[in-house]
């Protein structure tokens, strides 16, 4: 398990292959999720989490500073809070979005 901690600038954090607990802090930050169950934080800014390296189907319902929760192939995957966009993997993914300015990049799959 890692802590990653970001600076309020925006930049790219990841984490380990393991449960890992990522606070982006503040800037405009992309966030790369890996394969443990993740708390992902984006805090002020305008945040992407990007997925694009998951090749199952994704679930994702953001609802801004409340938990969100990421269901991959049908189990509970990572949760989000305070993120705006979604980059998804391969698979057919379904997004939906929350009050704030969202983007949706579905990649592959049926989105």
């Amino acid at each position: 398990m890692a802590y990653v901690t970001g600076t309020e600038y925006g930049e790219t954090l990841s984490g380990t292959h393991y449960d890992d607990v990522i606070i982006a802090n503040g800037g405009n930050d992309t966030i790369i999720s890996s394969n443990g169950l993740d708390y992902i934080d984006g805090g002020a800014g305008h945040d992407t989490v990007d997925y694009s390296s998951y090749r199952g189907a994704l679930s994702i319902t953001l609802t801004g500073s409340n938990v969100s929760r990421v269901i991959g192939n049908g189990i509970r995957s990572d949760w989000l809070v305070n993120i705006e966009n979604i980059t998804g993997g391969s698979g057919d993914d379904y997004f939906v979005g929350d009050a704030a300015n969202n983007t949706f990049r579905g990649n592959g799959g049926h989105d």
